[in-house]
């Protein structure tokens, strides 16, 4: 069933909208029509694994992610998020009396220079005593290199092809890497999230630059141009596919790992932007 939802979703991406309706973004600044407010991730579209919500500020900004896990907020991945000028806060709230704290060091493009981790106790005053750096460094908008060696002690090349990431090469104690592949689904410029980062097995949501950032809002430079449909590396391939609305956004995407019984789906939630 879910083979004939994904061609007739390429029949509307593909036909039914015109280039007025999804634009190439890359082309200049696209204006955000849609917030995701809300994911649900289901285990074979039934039992509920693991929920998102979004909130935002009267700017569209992310502002907190309030994750559900059996009914309840989970101690891990709540995050407050706060701006500065060029800097962003991101602060996550534990176990153990601590904060987890990311500091984002944005250049004028909103681009992350640096991005800094620090522990803060509670109670205690919010002055950083950093722990993590990592930098990054950008070629025509789009993040090419990640040095990790003060960070996780792992550095990351990301190779792009025609604009899609097509490869990220991890450097460390066991060196590795990561492919993707895509289909013909547009990486839709008017929501305000890039979905190749929210799937939970695959590695640029897990460990490329950190499980916990906030990549899948734009905080790392430019988006690719499409949606992945295959993920393999030197251990493991992921398949994707994905059920969309009438204006090309994302309502469903279905996640199958390679030996796994289990099908994932997540199912996607929108607001109109102010």
């Amino acid at each position: 069933m879910k083979k004939i939802v994904y061609f007739l979703a390429s029949i509307v991406l593909l036909i039914g909208c015109s280039d007025n309706d999804l634009p190439d973004y890359l082309e200049g600044d696209v204006q955000v029509k849609r917030l995701v407010t809300r994911i649900v991730y289901k285990r074979n579209g039934e039992k509920i694994e693991k929920e998102w919500n979004y909130k935002y500020d009267d700017q569209n900004r992310i502002i907190e992610v309030i994750p559900i896990e059996n009914g309840r907020i989970p101690k891990s991945g709540h995050w407050f998020i706060s701006y500065l000028g060029n800097t962003v806060i991101q602060k996550e709230d534990t176990t153990g009396g601590y904060y987890d704290v990311w500091e984002y060091e944005l250049d004028t493009e909103g681009k992350t220079q640096v991005l800094k981790r620090w522990y803060h106790s509670k109670g205690e005053s919010d002055v950083p005593d950093y722990n993590h750096f990592e930098y990054f460094t950008y070629e025509d908008g789009y993040l090419i290199y990640a040095d990790g060696s003060n960070y996780d002690g792992e550095n990351r090349t990301v190779y792009w092809n025609d604009g899609d990431l097509v490869r990220i090469e991890f450097t460390g104690d066991i060196p590795s890497y990561v492919n993707w592949e895509y289909g013909e689904y547009i990486n839709n410029p008017y929501t305000n999230m890039d979905f190749n980062f929210i799937l939970q097995e695959n590695e640029l949501s897990e460990w490329f630059i950190d499980p916990d950032c906030l990549k899948m809002f734009g905080f790392f430079g430019k988006r690719g141009k499409h949606y992945k449909t295959r993920e393999y590396g030197f251990d493991h391939t992921i398949e994707y596919e994905y059920e969309v609305d009438e204006k090309g956004f994302v309502v469903k995407i279905f996640e199958q790992v390679e030996g796994w019984s289990d099908e994932y789906v997540y199912e996607i939630f929108y607001v109109d932007a102010k």
